[in-house]
């Protein structure tokens, strides 16, 4: 299920994919795509067929809680009769014009669009079954995915049609399911060829097309990769933290050691080299590691201490945040730990490096945290804060925006106007932080700040439309520090303002946007400006 989920999540609005299946259960991947459609803000139509809807339901249990969906209508389940023929006949046109009908009606009731599942081979059943197939499959591609908000996911058993047939259902579809995995196609072929009936001369102009565009995206792709590896590989081993891989060998009962970074060099006092091949019990003193993995099933996490011997024989008290994973038929756990006696030495560490993870993702973000935290930091001693809230200013500084992780390069770095759509997703990001931070205990406040950098004084900002001094003092004073930095910066969409130009703009919005209080010992205080 998870590894099912993991590739459901990759889909984006728009997507046309084809579920090919023979014998196979596939109530996972249809379970997942309808969980990663209600993630999207989607709501999500699924059609019954040949899947068992009872067991994709209790699969969807699982990962969402589909009564409340079905309730509150984000999930409608539909008879094939109900969805597809309700005059007692398949008609694509009629099918097209639903599914553009419920897209509309979906954001206007507050979703972002829609996502349908449907199973399409009982349809064989009438009369011209193959020829109206393909007719619908086209006017999708043509009338629907470029013009609509919606998504689609057409399952296929692959034992009711013969090879002609499903070469076609393949030509149709941007994406192809088989196999557990998702593909993007080479051999889809543009919608004229069957609108115009050129099909095999559009058959050759598709193919290399996307044969060449495919060749270049993964040159790209490969590239970018490649960057991204060794960033991250630098990023591996300057973490404070000792993160560990390793492998379960339940036959065995033995737990060991796959991959680690220099940090468990330190903690451990073996070097990478002497620890990669190890077996866990050769330095976790109670097993601990050994028996959680051992007692616990595929995606569980769970935090909890226990004791190493270092190589010199020191005895160490760790907490671990430990997952259990599956990966090609074989049981991993990916740990991080941390030697308990330092914890508080290592808060600002460790959020310095996510910061440095959001610039990665975001080169427009690169110094933008540091900057807002330090310049929140001065903002809140000038107001006298004590010295313990001075540093939580600072600490949540660093962090406010790692919840524009989940947002694409090219939503943030859109250079013209943003959809409603895609506005919502940024304005999701500081919820998205609050989540991140808050499974840190230590943390809470920090995560409390986060969520609510975006608020605005007069009420009107987000995510909860807090006002005033509703709103935290830590919060209050980023939403200063962290415009400030904005309006002065290069943005993909705009020059930046000169200091003066933003100082006006906080001088005007003193008292709608920003707290008077905040904004006067900023621009008296910090800046150091008097007008």
């Amino acid at each position: 299920m998870a590894e099912s989920l993991k590739h459901m999540q990759k889909i984006d609005t728009g997507d046309h994919l084809v579920l090919l299946y023979k014998d196979e259960n596939i109530e996972n991947m249809v379970a997942s795509f309808i969980k990663a459609s209600l993630d999207r803000n989607e709501r999500c139509m699924y059609v019954k067929g040949d899947t068992d809807t009872e067991k994709m339901l209790v699969k969807l249990s699982h990962l969402v809680d589909s009564k409340k969906a079905i309730e509150e209508g984000s999930l409608f389940i539909m008879d094939r009769s109900e969805a597809y023929s309700k005059d007692g006949l398949f008609m694509p046109d009629k099918m097209v014009a639903l599914l553009q009908s419920e897209a509309k009606n979906a954001v206007i009731d507050g979703y972002s669009g829609l996502s349908v599942t449907g199973e399409l081979s009982w349809v064989l059943d009438y009369e011209d079954g193959r020829e109206r197939i393909i007719e619908y499959e086209w006017k999708l591609n043509d009338r629907v995915f470029d013009d609509y908000p919606v998504t689609a996911l057409c399952r296929y058993n692959m034992n009711r049609f013969n090879p002609s047939m499903i070469k076609s259902i393949i030509e149709l579809h941007p994406f192809i399911i088989y196999d557990g995995k998702i593909n993007e196609n080479p051999y889809y072929v543009e919608p004229e060829a069957y609108r115009d009936n050129k099909i095999e001369e559009y058959e050759v102009k598709s193919w290399l097309k996307n044969i060449n565009n495919l060749t270049n995206t993964r040159s790209k792709f490969i590239n970018d990769i490649e960057k991204k590896e060794s960033e991250y590989q630098d990023l591996f081993h300057r973490i404070k933290d000792a993160i560990s891989i390793s492998e379960l060998y339940e036959t065995q009962k033995k737990l060991t050691l796959k991959n680690a970074n220099k940090a468990s060099e330190d903690l451990s006092g073996y070097t990478l080299d002497e620890l990669k091949g190890a077996s866990i019990s050769d330095f976790d003193n109670k097993e601990g590691l050994y028996e959680w993995a051992s007692s616990v099933p595929d995606g569980f996490e769970s935090t909890f201490e226990t004791e190493i011997i270092r190589k010199d024989g020191e005895k160490r008290s760790v907490e671990i945040n430990a997952k259990l994973y599956e990966e090609s038929g074989k049981k991993y756990v990916l740990s991080v730990a941390r030697d308990i006696s330092m914890k508080k030495r290592y808060v600002e560490d460790i959020l310095a490096t996510v910061t440095n993870f959001l610039e990665i993702h975001d080169n427009y973000t690169k110094g933008h945290s540091e900057k807002v935290a330090a310049l929140a930091k001065e903002t809140a001693r000038a107001m006298g804060l004590p010295s313990e809230k001075v540093n939580e200013t600072y600490l949540t500084g660093l962090v406010h925006d790692i919840g524009k992780m989940l947002i694409p390069e090219n939503i943030l770095n859109k250079p013209g106007e943003l959809s409603k759509e895609e506005y919502g997703k940024i304005k999701k990001h500081p919820e998205w932080a609050y989540e991140a931070i808050i499974k840190n205990e230590a943390l809470s406040e920090i995560a409390k700040n986060a969520k609510h950098h975006h608020e605005r004084w007069d009420g009107k900002g987000y995510p909860d439309g807090l006002k005033g001094n509703e709103i935290p003092i830590v919060s209050q004073i980023l939403t200063v520090a962290d415009s400030y930095d904005a309006m002065t910066s290069e943005r993909a969409y705009r020059s930046a303002m000169t200091k003066n130009e933003a100082v006006a703009e906080l001088k005007a919005c003193k008292g709608t946007q920003f707290p008077p209080h905040v904004v006067d010992v900023f621009i008296e205080k910090v800046l150091k400006l008097n007008f």
